[in-house]
């Protein structure tokens, strides 16, 4: 971004020059390191970074390094694998306090399994068709 930044102040350097002759837009990873810096600095002092360390996921170094957006590769999959243990901990968290819902999409899940295993095709759309109207249910 600091190059952008300079190509930027180089049009008012000179504006009879250079003025109105570039279009300057930051590339797609370019952006995405400024995605990563952002979500990293909302996660400093949060205590996803201390849990980052602790399970042995990462060293500080290279916590520190995801935050600061320096190891993009690294930050990508430390964000991505967080989001993942966040989803399974809000749909244990789901399912858990809603008995009813969990029991009937794993009846129609296993229905599902089974016909898939064994049925024909009219049997496949019906099996789906049904779990489709309990997910639309509930």
């Amino acid at each position: 971004m600091d190059l952008y930044n300079r190509t930027l102040k180089v049009e008012y350097i000179d504006p009879q020059h250079y003025g109105g002759k570039w279009w300057l837009a930051p590339g797609p990873f370019h952006t995405s390191l400024c995605a990563v810096r952002c979500l990293g600095k909302s996660i400093e002092n949060s205590g996803i970074d201390d849990l980052w360390v602790k399970s042995g996921l990462y060293s500080d170094v290279v916590c520190n390094q995801i935050i600061n957006g320096s190891h993009n590769n690294r930050a990508m999959e430390a964000y991505e694998t967080t989001l993942q243990v966040f989803t399974d901990l809000w749909l244990s968290a789901f399912f858990e306090s809603r008995k009813r819902v969990y029991d009937a999409l794993i009846a129609d899940f296993s229905n599902l399994k089974c016909v898939l295993q064994s049925g024909s095709h009219e049997e496949i759309k019906k099996a789906h068709q049904d779990l489709n109207i309990t997910i639309g249910r509930f």
